[in-house]
This record gives C-alpha cells, structure tokens and sequence, in this order.
C-alpha cells in the first residue's frame, strides 16, 4: 500500500471509526490496525502480501490485530534475518505493547511459520493458533531464486519495471487454487502493493529468511491448541 495506505473496510466499525496506527518495535517502525473487543487475535500475512489479506475477516467478540510485516505495506523496513524465528520475536514485542496479555494468532504461509514459532518461544502467552498453508519445504527453484547473486539478479528486475497488472494477474492465477476466484479488487490490490517502493527488496529478504528456516524438529514441542487448514490445490507449497 505505501504512502496510500488504506483502511481496510472489515477494520471499521459502526461509526466508520477505526484504530489504526504504528509502533516502533526493535528500532523499526510497524503498522497495524485493530478492531473489536474481546480477547485479541494477531493476523498475520504471508509473503509477498500485506495485511489487506485480512480484509473481509470478521470473527464478532474478539480484538483482531492485523499486521503488516517489515517493508510490507505500510511497515518501516528493518536490517539483518528476517525468517520465521526473528518475525516472531518481533511481533511478541508488537503484542506486549499494543495488547499484553494472551494472544491467539491467525497465520498464512510466511506467517503461518511465524505463527508456529510464537507457540513455541511464547507458550505462555500464545493460547491457541491456526496456520494456513505453511512453506515446511521450499520448492528446488523457490530456493535457488533466494540463493545469493541469483536473488539479487532475479528480484532487481521487477523493480526498476513495475510488473504490469496482467502478470500481476498471471502471477495469482498460478498461486490460487482455483483461479476464477482472482477478482479484479484482489488483482488491484496486489499490483498495487507490488507497485511500493521497496517491495522486490523485502520479497527477496522474507525469501531468504525463510530458505534459512529449518527448526522443523521442534514442533513436536508445541503447547498451545494448533490447527492446521490446507488447500488441496495449492501448487507452490503442496500439502
């Protein structure tokens, strides 16, 4: 979203009012908006996308803190690993400031791994998650688009030409599972945020983060009440 940042319309409530800000978190700045009472629940976004993802959520009496990750959307970029373990630690920090106490946490992709590692460095505070199509395993050809000079190659493209919005659609048809679900809004939104200053950037380092994730072996040792939901017809990351 950038400079052009949008209140989503789910986040509003019956007045129109909204709450909607950014904290500075580990030195960065963050956004997030907020809507709703009750026990708070933490969105969080996959790769590639911002919090618009969460748009047209609504989950009645509960506080939903949807999040955009570090140079997404409208979120300050931030230095050094950005994979699942760092995001996480981040974000806990995002949540003792803005909301204290126990969270639940919604997540996808990226974020779903993200989810994953609240449960298990905050198991105390972390009372339930979900995650959506998590990437356990990057594909041989994901990894490779992360691997040093091949990423930087790869990802500097985009970003001195804009991509057009038909490959921005060609690009989701590929990722939905079935593509008559990419609506023109959702085409829309994602050319838009692609558009940002910066966006290839924090693509490729969320990339390499993840491509440098492999604490698998743990999960084992997750506490808190966990459910998983996977779309049968994902084709990046096969369930």
């Amino acid at each position: 979203r950038g400079a052009s940042h949008r209140v989503p319309a789910f986040m509003m409530d019956a007045t129109g009012e909204t709450s909607s800000g950014d904290l500075r978190v580990q030195g960065r700045r963050l956004h997030y908006t907020s809507r709703g009472s009750g026990p708070s629940v933490l969105l969080v976004h996959g790769l590639g996308a911002t919090s618009h993802i969460w748009e047209q959520l609504a989950l009645p009496g509960f506080r939903l803190v949807a999040v955009d990750l570090p140079g997404c959307g409208a979120s300050e970029a931030r230095d050094g690993a950005q994979g699942p373990r760092e995001l996480a630690a981040l974000l806990h920090e995002l949540m003792s400031q803005l909301a204290p106490g126990p969270y639940a946490v919604l997540g996808h992709s990226l974020g779903g791994l993200v989810a994953l590692e609240l449960g298990l460095l905050h198991p105390d505070q972390v009372r339930g998650l979900m995650i959506f199509n998590i990437p356990l395993r990057l594909p041989r050809i994901v990894r490779l688009a992360s691997a040093p000079l091949v990423g930087d190659t790869i990802f500097r493209l985009p970003a001195l030409m804009p991509a057009s919005r038909m490959a921005v659609r060609l690009y989701l048809n590929f990722i939905f599972g079935n593509p008559a679900k990419v609506t023109d809004p959702i085409v829309d939104a994602y050319a838009r945020i692609s558009g940002a200053p910066g966006y290839y950037a924090a693509m490729l380092v969320g990339l390499r983060g993840l491509a440098a994730w492999a604490h698998g072996e743990r999960l084992s040792k997750l506490v808190p009440p966990l459910r998983i939901v996977w779309g049968d017809r994902d084709r990046m990351f096969p369930m």
